[in-house]
């Protein structure tokens, strides 16, 4: 989970209380602190180019950028492309993600928006749509293991 403001603490709860183990970044010490996300299982502090390098990604892993600042979605997304990742999803429009990434074409390993469609309102709603798909996609892709 790329940002801790406010609308990330539901889906940090919801995700590790739907078995998911959540790692936490941001450079916002305001913001990312574990007494706001106790199901955390880690606490990255630190803009993105400092942080990155410190973490493994795996084809396992399900990566979420909300971090609401376009310049650190941008790096982020930069760097998240070089990573084979289960998922890889963008909160905001796909205009949004489009202009992100210099594209008017998203490529299929990104989504955006993140969630599933259920007009949710609100930061927790928006997080069951998004921890919604997070275990949709995770089914899918144990499906595609156990068919091969």
């Amino acid at each position: 989970m790329f940002g801790a403001h406010a609308d990330a603490r539901p889906l940090v709860q919801f995700a590790a209380q739907s078995g998911f183990s959540v790692h936490v970044c941001d450079w916002r010490s305001a913001f990312c602190q574990s007494r706001f996300f106790p199901q955390a299982e880690a606490m990255y502090l630190g803009f993105p180019h400092e942080v990155l390098p410190q973490i493994s990604f795996s084809t396992n892993d399900y990566v979420v950028l909300m971090t609401h600042h376009f310049g650190h979605d941008r790096e982020i997304l930069s760097y998240m492309f070089d990573q084979e990742v289960a998922y890889l999803g963008v909160l905001g429009s796909k205009k949004r993600t489009s202009r992100l990434l210099a594209t008017s074409h998203l490529p299929d390993k990104v989504r955006s928006p993140i969630g599933l469609s259920i007009q949710a309102e609100g930061p927790h709603e928006i997080a069951i749509s998004i921890v919604a798909e997070l275990i949709q996609e995770s089914k899918r892709l144990v499906r595609r293991m156990t068919a091969t």
